[in-house]
């Protein structure tokens, strides 16, 4: 929690020092604000207006070399004359695919120093007919040093838009491995999808990407068709982060929403009725109903809603507030960018939400390790790590049936001698020197238990291994003589097998092990 409140607090502060109270923005001496001073049938015209007129004219300046006109338009078609020649020509890239303005677009002319004070015309072509079109900006001067100057104001926004995309693509790609070993559920793939469709809205909307490439057309769609995907997979984060105070039913009702509105808008575009800006609304109301539960389920979730719960909904108020933020910009608003406050939000949910997965799967791997602990607790030896008598008794029921392979049994020799003489830590270094010698020679070609103190059976399944183990058992033995303690005694174990077959089930031929397990040990003791 004290994480979430610190998050929370330093997207406050951000966002309001990103708010330009008052300030203006400054030109650099290379260029000149051309923005002021438009006139229309000898009336001074606003340019945020600009939808009102038809023609707007104004008179060039004394230039003293060859420059640009530079302009940032916003949703109306423009030609551009100087005179009564016309030197910029509204391109229709296509508009059936692309829509009938590209949004949000630069315009870049060249002007002749010999084009000093006459008259530049801007021909204004407002296709939708509502308040949306507008001129935001004109500066004469050089449109490099223009351009670099949005970019330096933009960059930003468009590395925090890229952020979210690449985070939602990485939650997407995460998701798999963790959801095939069960370490998380599927509110992982639905903010996945949530972030890369509102990242890739909001990184075409960043209209930097235009400068690279001039197809402002492209772009627009690619931010519609975006916007359009955000509100499902955000619905289904919704339901199951809450699934206390959620309501399936109503989810399933937003979604539904969502989807009639993309059927909708998306045949509207394709029918060349409406371009996806003139049903801008219908996702805008879409978006608004979704707010407004996602805000009532916030509010629900503070009153009796799960710790768990309380802690997404830190993340939804932000990211709400400033979505709704925004699109009071949109209608309202001069911004260049429409998603400006929408990304800080965003940004900000998606660094709570990456806490509160951080800390499930963190929860989720101590208690897979837990069970994995407990269960090697039950069916393994604490000392040696090999499997434990349990196990031994589970695997002989299972093999019962079976008419290949071998079984051994093999003991510790004068362990109670070394526990009485040097102590039990002794003895317990001694059986886990031991084991480990065992399970080195024989893990390979079967499966090794610790059944008693100083006891251990080794169980294969393989054909015609009686040989080989033959072998292995003299190396074993001559591995544990090489051993000397520091106290001065020998290693050594007793070792006895039988083979698995037809008239021996492997529970005569552990009992037959057993037996020449002690055969082996008297012919020890009467050697030494």
């Amino acid at each position: 929690m004290y994480v979430y409140l610190v998050i929370f607090v330093v997207s406050v502060i951000t966002v309001f020092s990103c708010i330009p109270f008052g300030k203006t923005k400054e030109i650099k001496k290379s260029y000149i604000d051309f923005s002021d001073n438009w006139y229309s049938n000898n009336e001074q015209v606003n340019l945020s207006e600009i939808y009102k007129y038809d023609k707007v004219i104004k008179k060039l300046p004394q230039l003293e070399h060859d420059t640009q006109l530079y302009l940032i338009v916003k949703s109306i078609n423009i030609n551009i004359y100087l005179e009564d020649k016309l030197i910029y020509e509204c391109v229709d890239y296509n508009r059936k695919m692309f829509g009938k303005t590209p949004g949000t677009y630069f315009i870049k002319v060249n002007i002749s120093k010999e084009d000093s004070n006459k008259n530049i015309v801007l021909d204004i072509d407002n296709i939708y007919n509502d308040e949306s079109g507008r001129i935001k900006e004109i500066y004469i001067g050089d449109a490099s040093e223009i351009v670099i100057d949005f970019a330096a104001d933009n960059i930003w926004g468009t590395i925090i838009a890229a952020m979210i995309t690449f985070i939602g693509a990485a939650l997407i790609i995460v998701f798999i491995p963790l959801k095939i070993r069960r370490r998380i559920g599927l509110k992982m793939i639905y903010l996945g999808f949530f972030a890369l469709a509102i990242g890739t809205f909001m990184f075409t909307d960043a209209k930097l990407v235009q400068l690279m490439q001039t197809n402002g057309y492209f772009y627009h769609f690619i931010s519609e068709i975006s916007m359009l995907l955000i509100v499902i997979p955000l619905m289904l984060f919704v339901d199951r982060a809450y699934e206390k105070t959620s309501n399936r039913i109503c989810v399933q009702i937003l979604c539904f929403i969502s989807t009639i509105d993309f059927i909708v808008r998306y045949g509207l575009y394709l029918l060349n009725i409406q371009d996806f800006h003139e049903s801008l609304r219908l996702t805008h109301f879409t978006y608004i109903i979704c707010i407004i539960y996602i805000l009532y389920i916030c509010i629900k979730s503070f009153i009796d809603g799960t710790t768990k719960e309380k802690k997404h909904t830190i993340g939804f108020i932000i990211f709400s507030l400033f979505a709704f933020l925004d699109i009071l910009l949109i209608y309202y608003g001069t911004m260049v960018e429409t998603s400006f406050f929408t990304r800080i939000g965003v940004l900000a949910f998606l660094c709570l939400e990456g806490v509160q997965f951080a800390l499930e799967y963190i929860k989720q791997y101590r208690n897979q390790k837990k069970i994995e602990f407990l269960n090697k607790l039950a069916y393994h030896d604490g000392l040696t790590e090999l499997l434990n008598r349990t196990s031994f008794i589970e695997d002989i029921e299972k093999f019962k049936d079976v008419n290949t392979g071998l079984i051994a049994v093999m003991d510790i020799n004068n362990l109670k001698y070394i526990n009485d003489k040097f102590g039990h830590n002794e003895g317990d270094q001694l059986i886990i020197n031991v084991s480990s010698t065992i399970n080195d020679f024989l893990n390979s070609l079967g499966r090794c238990y610790r059944i008693g103190g100083d006891e251990f059976v080794f169980i294969s399944l393989q054909e015609n291994i009686e040989k080989k183990f033959k072998q292995i058992s003299n190396k074993i033995k001559k591995d544990l003589k090489k051993y000397k303690n520091s106290n001065g005694y020998e290693t050594s174990v007793a070792i006895g097998y039988s083979v698995i077959n037809d008239e021996n089930n492997i529970e005569i031929a552990f009992k037959k092990a057993d037996e020449n397990m002690y055969e082996d040990k008297q012919k020890m003791k009467k050697k030494k």
